[in-house]
Formats: C-alpha cells, sequence, structure tokens
C-alpha cells in the first residue's frame, strides 16, 4: 500500500502514507489512573520520544492528558515495538488493546515482577 485518502472526524479529507515507518509504544503510569488500569497503547510515524513529548504537554489523547495533566500521575515508556509501514503499527496496536494485559509487555512491570501472568 502506498498512500490513499480518508476523511478524519469533521469530515475532511486528508492524504495517509502508509509507507512511512512507525512506532507502537506503551505508557507505564506510576499508579492507576482508573481502577486498576496503568497502562496505555498507542501508535506515532513522528518517533516515540516526540509522541510522548506531546502528551505530556496535553496535546496527546484525552486519557493520558487526563492521567498526567489533571491527576498529577507520571509516566514512563514501558516499550516501543518499530514498524516499516504505518499499517503493521496500527495492525500492533489493536491486538495489544484487544488482548488486553499489557503488563505482559510492559518492561518497568517485568522488571518489577508484575507481568500479570
Amino acid at each position: 500500500m502506498a498512500a490513499y485518502y480518508t476523511e478524519d472526524r469533521n469530515g475532511r479529507r486528508r492524504l495517509v502514507n502508509d509507507s512511512v515507518a512507525s512506532e507502537v509504544y506503551i505508557l507505564h503510569f506510576e499508579q492507576p489512573y482508573w481502577t486498576n488500569a496503568r497502562h496505555y497503547v498507542g501508535y506515532t510515524t513522528i518517533g516515540a520520544e516526540n509522541r510522548i513529548e506531546k502528551h505530556r504537554t496535553g496535546k496527546g489523547s484525552l486519557l493520558v492528558n487526563y492521567a498526567y495533566n489533571k491527576k498529577g500521575i507520571d509516566f514512563s515508556i514501558g516499550l516501543v515495538e518499530h514498524f516499516a509501514t504505518r499499517l503493521l503499527a496500527r495492525w500492533r496496536e489493536r491486538q495489544l488493546k484487544k488482548e488486553g494485559h499489557l503488563s505482559r509487555h510492559c518492561k518497568i512491570c517485568q522488571e518489577r515482577g508484575q507481568n500479570g501472568n
């Protein structure tokens, strides 16, 4: 797949380039932001470090903005996986979300012995 057009939430057409290298990342929160939830998974085409900086400044997802900027819960990078295309990264992100138990993939949880097994 090369490039194609899609519509965003506001009905505007935009060009999507699937041949762009992408990353999937897991954020590990220092304490649960909701019941027992400690992880957030996302994907990016701008690099994980740049995307995480956007999260910290309130320009990321609503969930991370709520946990970090509103509740003051700090987070670290638990995992970064690199993919050749945006499509593969998006597929992996959905796979991780559907599977659940992100602590199994989080390096911080593995180091602390909290891998959910």
